[in-house]
């Protein structure tokens, strides 16, 4: 097995793509990046989410992330 992990500072860093990029735009916009940085590291937990996960949960599960950062009025 070939293990990737890669390590980044913040989200700020992280080289989403597609609509996920968008998300992280606007959760910039809002002045919420602490707290999205705090909530992957919790869900990261001792198993590291891939890139792949990361940008699939802000792509496809945006409204969750944003309910758990405090952003449920820009739903």
């Amino acid at each position: 097995m070939i293990r990737y992990i890669t390590e980044i500072r913040s989200m700020r860093d992280f080289p989403a793509w597609g609509q996920a990029r968008d998300v992280i735009d606007e959760i910039e916009t809002a002045g919420r990046m602490d707290e999205l940085d705090e909530y992957i590291e919790l869900l990261n937990g001792e198993n590291p989410m891939t890139k792949g996960e990361i940008n699939d949960l802000l792509s496809y599960n945006w409204t969750e992330v944003f309910e758990k950062i405090g952003m449920k009025d820009w739903l």
